[in-house]
């Protein structure tokens, strides 16, 4: 997003430092390169996840689900869960050092509220289409991008505070929301949907359209909450689809936003010369990890499920899932070890839990302090992706979505996904659909080496060009 400081290297008085917090003027401006390749490095993994999502031939649990994963196959899904956190986080800081850039942080204060409703547009539309290769977009869902958007919107409200206040609201969300795990959208009542959006995740809305009275197979309006002038502009586009509006949540928005909160306030360690800066960010990442592995370890507070120790009982109830399902039962892939060491792991995503954002940051932010030097020609291909997230995230996904669809012509002659998404189970998918770990790995690589170019054009676009339009790609 903004990946300028005002600060050259060498300045070390406090005046310098303090003139260049946000909305106090931008007398040098110069990129962060350890930004750009922490959010370049972890845009690449998280190729890898979405390659697997439609590539995989295992389709009937996930990776998570460790009575039937493998080891490879959870540690794939594992490694891509420090994307999320770490691209989030690295939106605020890069709001902090946006803000160091312009004249006041109400001009900080409207670029972030600007951008994040575009960013929530991009996601209904854009980000959905690639996804799905329809045009349905009555039915939808919330993700990343939604949670960056609103958590932007959100926090051009809070950059009117002190930096202090604004990353000491987003620890305390951080760290208290796993207090409400155990509330559902049923206790809200009529407002259930609203804690789906902000904090439990999962279906917010669903309504069917079809009129009973009409003939069968008739598209009616039914009891469409938005009318019937709009529910007639956009019926030919559902048309043959189930008539329904559906809304679900991914990414639930308090613990994102305490992420996005956060990293505005670790902005500020920018401000402090090179050496300084790593040394804080050694120990503030190796602290947050270890007091990962101490809370994990105690089975206590932090996600919603404890660490798990492999036993028959819950070995027993998901076979008897998969047959309920009509699935095959397999045997158990992993050692007892291997069964151990994932479950230390598998913490909760949908919310994140404080425990899966001290896993996943603690090491990001230590990684920065290696990231933070003159970077070799690996950290200059990486930086490239860093440089254009939002470019890359919107062609990644049709990209990987089209190769899967040249390949199911080339294979079986038609694809069961040529608009539908991965998360669905068609009902013409071939028995043997799908591919082995490796060939996704292979897969993963070439979306990568097709994207470089287009990535690399876009950075030198954005370089030689300083229109304001710009910022919101």
């Amino acid at each position: 997003m903004s990946e300028a400081l005002v600060i050259p290297e060498n300045a070390t008085d406090q005046s310098s430092r303090h003139a260049s917090a946000p909305g106090a003027g931008a007398p040098v401006r110069f990129r962060v390169d350890s930004i750009d390749l922490l959010r370049g490095l972890v845009m690449v993994v998280m190729a890898l996840d979405h390659t697997r999502d439609f590539f995989t031939d295992i389709r009937t649990y996930g990776p998570e689900n460790l009575y039937a994963s493998s080891f490879p196959l959870f540690l794939t899904r594992w490694i891509t869960h420090f994307c999320a956190p770490t691209f989030v986080f690295l939106a605020g800081t890069g709001a902090f050092i946006y803000g160091s850039r312009v004249r006041s942080k109400m001009e900080l204060s409207w670029f972030l509220l600007s951008r994040g409703l575009w960013l929530v547009i991009l996601e209904l539309t854009s980000v959905r289409w690639g996804w799905w290769f329809n045009f349905d977009f009555l039915n939808t869902g919330a993700a990343v991008i939604w949670a960056i958007g609103w958590s932007m919107v959100v926090l051009a409200g809070l950059v009117l505070l002190p930096t202090w206040g604004v990353a000491y609201v987003g620890i305390v969300m951080i760290c208290v929301h796993n207090c409400f795990d155990n509330v559902l959208p049923q206790a809200w009542g009529s407002l259930g949907w609203l804690w789906s959006i902000l904090h439990a995740g999962g279906p917010a809305y669903y309504k069917e359209l079809v009129d009973p009275t009409l003939a069968p197979g008739t598209v009616g309006l039914g009891a469409s909450p938005f009318g019937s002038g709009a529910f007639s502009a956009i019926a030919p586009l559902i048309a043959g689809k189930p008539s329904t509006i559906s809304f679900g949540v991914g990414y639930p928005l308090i613990p994102w936003i305490g992420v996005m909160v956060v990293g505005y306030g670790f902005g500020s360690f920018f401000l402090l010369q090179r050496a300084e800066r790593r040394r804080w960010f050694l120990v503030i990442g190796l602290s947050l990890t270890l007091t990962f592995v101490v809370l994990r370890a105690s089975r206590g507070y932090g996600d919603r499920d404890k660490w798990p120790i492999a036993n028959e009982a819950d070995a027993q109830k998901w076979n008897q899932q998969m047959e309920a399902r009509g699935r095959p039962v397999l045997e158990r892939q992993m050692s007892d070890t291997q069964f151990a060491i994932c479950s230390f792991l598998n913490c909760s995503k949908y919310p994140p839990s404080l425990l899966y954002l001290l896993m996943t940051l603690g090491p990001a932010i230590a990684a920065l302090a290696i990231f933070d030097r003159d970077l070799g020609p690996v950290g200059r291909f990486f930086v490239v992706f860093g440089r254009v997230p939002l470019f890359y995230y919107l062609l990644h996904l049709p990209l990987i979505h089209g190769l899967l669809i040249l390949t199911d012509y080339v294979r079986y002659g038609f694809s069961p996904y040529l608009s539908q998404s991965c998360f669905v189970d068609p009902p013409n998918r071939p028995a043997n659909y799908g591919y082995s770990l490796p060939v996704v790995y292979l897969v993963w690589a070439s979306v990568i080496l097709l994207l470089y170019p287009v990535c690399r054009w876009s950075a030198d676009f954005k370089r030689r060009h300083r229109s304001a339009w710009l910022s919101y790609l």
